[in-house]
């Protein structure tokens, strides 16, 4: 046919299904894990290593939760902090890497899809420090009204039993 003309086949690969990847046994024998990790919230003009420096990663296997810290720099030499947690995909079908060595093809499927998206707990332990420290300066006022219980009343200015 004329696809087959215009489309010639110039190599032909032996094709290897293995549950294992090459090279990334434990000590048991066993694979690590493979898989894919997903950004959808980041634009594709934005990659993730522009200005972003790794500062921890947490792994939680039984969870099946990973979570990202980074950090990164503004002009101003301030510091800003990052973090991406991942939720796990129910795979819609199923995806494999392929490594490809000489004339052999390794395919290994991925064993689960995560997806990235920021986490902003870091601000809420901000917030509650903030609120700490607010609460301690308010405590330390010298106003003796801050200080003074309410008295509920039902409007007849006497004091409810």
């Amino acid at each position: 046919s004329d696809d087959d003309e215009s489309d010639p086949v110039v190599r032909t690969l032996d094709v290897f299904l293995s549950q294992n990847l090459p090279g990334t046994r434990d000590a048991s024998g066993r694979s690590d894990g493979l898989f894919l990790f997903q950004y959808p919230l980041r634009p594709k003009w934005y990659p993730l290593d522009s200005g972003w420096k790794m500062e921890k990663t947490k792994y939680k296997p039984l969870n099946q939760l990973i979570e990202m810290e980074f950090s990164s720099e503004f002009r101003d030499g301030s510091e800003f902090k990052h973090k991406l947690a991942s939720s796990t995909v129910p795979p819609k079908s199923t995806y494999a890497i392929g490594l490809l060595r000489g004339d052999q093809l390794h395919l290994t499927p991925l064993q689960n899809v995560f997806q990235f998206r920021p986490r902003f707990d870091y601000k809420d332990e901000e917030d509650a420090i903030k609120k700490k420290a607010s609460a301690a300066n308010r405590s330390a006022s010298d106003d003796p009204m801050d200080e003074a219980p309410a008295i509920a009343s039902d409007g007849d200015d006497a004091p409810l039993p």
